[in-house]
């Protein structure tokens, strides 16, 4: 099959030239090179057997030559198509057809490298034979070939790999529709040519034009490389816009200039119009198939595009709408500027209302419009879900800890009977460790209880003297730090805040106590409390023996302990930090924490001086 193939494409290639010298387009060039880019590596023998034998038979029956001028064709032709076939297979993906602007390189390469090999064979041959010069003849055979492969190659791969995909009946028809319309202004800029004496060939360039923005560079190749063989085709004949000019230049040479710049733009502009076409499809792939909602935005928050998935969570009068008006609450833009998923109440189209993470980026757009992309999530299914285990773990813990409590306080009282009652130094040491594990577990059930009764109490708003409370806490706590020979400063600005008295004592004790716990003998720690009228912020800081970077990702976990702490030897529950953060957040404030191993650590309390309506300390 590739031989009968091959061979009808090159019934027609021939080697000669117009009495001018100047040489005639040979398509069959295009042809052969676009066949040998495209079959397989097995029948890539039978291709270059082919090109032979086909320019064999179209030099034997139809022109009048010696055997060693065909026979010289023949193996020039088979050179040619080899260098330039290999060129453009390595270098052109995806079908082999040109879709890259770098395969517009490889194009030239072809057309350039090839043709000269199969010149200096050709162009030798044919001035042996002819006896004329051979620098003419070269460059007779190279300029032919030249514009066979660079015109012809493009539409011959094109057509190949629209077989090769199997390309829709529609296409072909789009593709034929914009031949017809291209040979029409042709044939017309003919007739204008023979009626007026003047060129129109510029007219040919409005349909190439319009077809590149419709058709794409595979039906833009394939209607430039037929509209190049027409046009040169009518002007060997002695027809069409080029020829009878006034100018020196011979016609076909004028033709050949003008239909290379011609499809050198063409493929350019065709090439990166399907490359951003490719690019959009991809996209659009990917922006329907998100399980994701997926929203673009104008700066003014209108929703301008949004996939299906976006619809089907907020409803079908999405788009035109602001994306706020789906919203319970409305987002803080600078959180939303960092990228990183805000926990959210959205709404749905019916009225319902759900949990939602809600992240967004920029685009922009080449206009210099600004869009937002937008990506919503609906985590209904997963907060639930965490509020039932965060229910079912607390009721576990509440459960365990009023059962422990009793046969500890058993366990705690026989142990300080036998202590009194026996004098064997052996037994009072066990005895006495009982007794101290004993206390160490009493304590974790005594502040599990505490968490729990704060955390259920709904917090009441009233004024707060914050600065007298934080004294209140370090008059009580002061007596430890003696204890362990640790130094309070303290530095407190008047400030009043609203919030639950109760839930505040219990937070600012929580953050002291663990800054003296944590300290040794001799350190200082520091109780420091600003306002600037909005917020207010107790910063808490000691020299201490601090927590490992690792260790700070998850301090505010329930009952996570900072390994320097448990290698220290410190008694803990881990539950302190986690409380103290619950009713900050409970208040509309912040806990954050800053330390280092060895050096010390530094935690911060900011709360509103007038805050909303409060809520329980842990939801």
């Amino acid at each position: 099959m590739t031989l009968i193939i091959t061979v009808a494409a090159l019934g027609g290639l021939g080697l000669s030239a117009s009495a001018e010298g100047v040489t005639i387009f040979w398509p069959a060039a295009g042809v052969a090179v676009a066949m040998f880019t495209s079959i397989s590596r097995i029948r890539r023998r039978d291709a270059l057997v082919a090109v032979g034998l086909g320019t064999v038979l179209s030099g034997f029956p139809f022109q009048d030559l010696q055997w060693l001028q065909v026979v010289g064709a023949a193996v020039a032709n088979m050179v040619e198509a080899h260098v330039a076939g290999n060129i453009l297979r390595r270098a052109l993906p995806e079908g082999h057809r040109i879709i890259r602007l770098s395969d517009m390189r490889a194009l030239a390469k072809a057309s350039l490298l090839g043709p000269s090999a199969g010149a200096l064979i050709g162009g030798s041959v044919t001035a042996l034979s002819f006896d004329s010069s051979w620098l003419g003849a070269t460059l007779s055979w190279f300029t032919a070939d030249a514009l066979g492969i660079a015109l012809i190659g493009p539409g011959a791969l094109a057509i190949v790999s629209a077989l090769r995909d199997r390309v829709p009946a529609a296409r072909w028809w789009h593709t034929a529709y914009f031949g017809v319309a291209t040979v029409a202004v042709l044939v017309t800029g003919i007739l204008l040519r023979e009626a007026t004496g003047r060129s129109f060939a510029y007219l040919v360039i409005v349909p190439l034009m319009i077809a590149t923005i419709h058709l794409g560079q595979r039906g833009t190749a394939m209607l430039t490389a037929g509209t190049a063989f027409l046009t040169l085709l009518a002007t060997e004949r002695g027809y069409g816009p080029f020829v009878l000019g006034d100018s020196n230049l011979h016609p076909l040479i004028a033709a050949q200039i003008f239909l290379v710049v011609i499809q050198g733009v063409l493929l350019l502009v065709s090439t990166e119009a399907t490359r951003r076409r490719d690019v959009l499809a991809e996209i659009e792939g990917v922006f329907e198939a998100a399980l994701d909602g997926v929203m673009l935005v104008d700066e003014h928050g209108t929703v301008r595009r949004a996939n299906e998935s976006s619809k089907e969570m907020l409803g079908e009068g999405l788009v035109g709408n602001r994306f706020a008006d789906f919203l319970v609450e409305p987002l803080d833009t600078e959180v939303m500027l960092t990228r990183r998923a805000v926990l959210t109440r959205g709404r749905r189209g019916n009225g319902t209302e759900f949990w939602a993470e809600v992240s967004e980026g920029k685009v922009i757009e080449d206009s210099n419009r600004i869009r937002r992309a937008i990506v919503i999530r609906d985590v209904s299914p997963r907060i639930e879900a965490q509020e039932k285990l965060d229910k079912l773990r607390d009721q576990f813990v509440s459960n365990m800890t009023h059962e422990l409590r009793t046969p500890l306080t058993s366990i705690l009282g026989y142990s300080e009977w036998l202590l009194e009652a026996t004098s064997d130094p052996d037994v009072k040491g066990d005895l006495a460790q009982i007794r101290e594990s004993a206390g160490q577990l009493q304590l974790l059930v005594d502040d599990i209880l505490d968490f729990k009764r704060i955390a259920g109490t709904t917090n009441t708003a009233e004024d707060v003297d914050f600065s007298g409370l934080i004294s209140t806490v370090v008059q009580v706590l002061s007596p430890v730090a003696g204890q362990k020979a640790v130094e309070l400063s303290v530095s407190l600005t008047p400030a009043t805040v609203i919030g639950d008295p109760l839930q505040l004592e219990r937070s600012v004790a929580n953050l002291i106590t663990n800054a003296i716990k944590y300290s040794r003998s001799g350190d200082t720690v520091t109780i420091d409390l600003t306002s600037d009228g909005r917020d207010t912020c107790l910063k808490v800081a000691d020299t201490g023996i601090g927590i490992s970077g690792d260790d700070q990702a998850r301090i505010f976990e329930r009952f996570f302990r900072a390994s320097s702490a448990v290698s220290a030897g410190i008694p803990g529950t881990g539950l302190g930090l986690a409380l103290a953060r619950d009713i900050a957040r409970s208040h509309h404030g912040e806990l954050t924490l800053e330390s280092n191993l060895g050096v010390g650590t530094t935690t911060r309390l900011r709360l509103p001086v007038k805050a909303p309506q409060l809520e329980t300390a842990v939801r």
